[in-house]
């Protein structure tokens, strides 16, 4: 929807952001047993470990299955 919203913009670069902001959004929506493989595929080298570390630390789960994610 919102990739709707921008259509009229077509940027490569505002593409590139709306497709970050989706991978992010996937970070709290995957079960914690998919997590790890899909944040060490491509967003840890684009966010970098901190940064992804303290995404993680945001997730509903954490608090409870926190040391099961090794990243």
């Amino acid at each position: 929807m919102y990739r709707q919203a921008f259509r009229v913009c077509r940027h490569p670069s505002i593409d590139d952001h709306f497709d970050l902001l989706h991978a992010i959004a996937n970070i709290y929506a995957l079960p914690r047993d998919s997590l790890v493989s899909y944040v060490t595929e491509g967003l840890q080298t684009t966010l970098g470990k901190a940064t992804l570390h303290a995404l993680i630390r945001r997730r509903w789960d954490y608090n409870l299955n926190g040391d099961k994610i090794p990243i």
